[in-house]
This record gives structure tokens, C-alpha cells and sequence, in this order.
């Protein structure tokens, strides 16, 4: 998940209006990261620190592949 920081008040590390990757860390907090790695965080904040701005994709969507048909582009010319 992506989200932006609408409240820095006291960190150091957190700057407001800059989007960060999230990773949920309980009921009330997430990871926050940088980079797309939860490995990676930088501390973990309250959520209402953050507005999510990319959702994480449900594990439907990712189990149904698009099928690529390379020889459709050749029918097309």
C-alpha cells in the first residue's frame, strides 16, 4: 500500500505531504517505508498519521493473470 503523510508532528522522519509505502503493523499502526519493502521500514506510526492513496492489491486480483497472445499483434498488421 502507498499513503501520504498528513500529520509529521513530532518525527524526525516523517514529512508531511510525502507518499510512503505501508505495511500494516496491528489494528492502529502501520510500517513505513520508502521503498516498496517492509524489511526496509523506517519506524512504525499511527495509521491516522497517513491517507492511503494506493490500495494493496486483494488476492484475487493477483491470481488471475492477463494471457498475452503474441501472435494477436501479428494478425493485427
Amino acid at each position: 500500500m502507498k499513503a501520504i503523510c498528513v500529520d509529521a508532528t513530532n518525527s524526525n522522519i516523517l514529512q508531511e505531504g510525502t507518499e510512503y509505502y505501508v505495511f500494516p503493523h496491528g489494528a492502529s499502526a502501520f510500517y513505513v517505508s520508502k521503498f516498496n519493502s517492509s524489511q526496509a521500514h523506517s519506524g512504525v506510526f499511527q495509521r491516522i498519521r497517513f491517507e492511503i492513496t494506493e490500495e494493496e492489491k486483494s488476492a484475487d486480483e493477483m491470481s488471475h493473470p492477463v494471457q498475452l497472445d503474441i501472435f494477436q499483434f501479428f494478425d493485427d498488421k
